[in-house]
């Protein structure tokens, strides 16, 4: 697999992931509610961030999916579900931050 087509699947795969937190944050209440579309928020700001900072993405990236995860703990949806986006968000913004230093 090249590295365009690894960085867009790692790309998308996050964003979708992204939604279904967005999806937990509509479907629950209270805290779970605010942290769900939160979260959903920052993860997609953290895949546009990549281009820009290394560091700023990541820092979206954690922060926007720990917390319902740890709040959500409960659960098996919710901390899985963060613990994907981790996992597929991180090679996703290291993959864009050098897709863009090598274009330049």
């Amino acid at each position: 697999m090249n590295h365009t087509l690894w960085t867009w699947w790692t790309t998308a795969l996050t964003a979708i992931l992204a939604l279904l937190y967005a999806w937990i944050g509509f479907a629950g209440y209270g805290l779970d509610c605010v942290l769900g579309l939160t979260g959903a928020v920052l993860v997609l700001a953290a895949l546009l961030a990549a281009r820009r900072s290394r560091v700023i993405a990541s820092a979206l990236l954690v922060l926007g999916a720990v917390p319902l995860a740890v709040a959500a703990w409960w659960s098996i949806v919710a901390p899985v579900v963060g613990l994907l986006m981790l996992l597929l968000g991180w090679p996703a913004t290291r993959a864009q931050a050098t897709t863009v230093r090598a274009r330049t």
